[in-house]
């Protein structure tokens, strides 16, 4: 997830607000720290993103991240 925002050139207190979790919070996830529970206003945010984005890599304002 932070990846995609990462290519949408999103900072990260833009993104914490985004997930609607707290700058701390995304810190410790980006650690290996994730939050044991998310609401479904944040499934929901995170759908949303990934919909973005997908919608902008396909039209090619973005790369999507290269695996492997």
């Amino acid at each position: 997830m932070v990846r995609m925002l990462d290519d949408l050139q999103v900072n990260r207190g833009q993104q914490a607000r985004l997930l609607d979790l707290s700058e701390r919070t995304l810190q410790r996830a980006l650690q290996g720290d994730l939050p044991k529970r998310l609401s479904v206003d944040q499934f929901t945010r995170m759908s949303l993103v990934t919909g973005i984005y997908k919608a902008c890599a396909s039209c090619l304002w973005v790369r999507p991240p290269k695996s492997g």
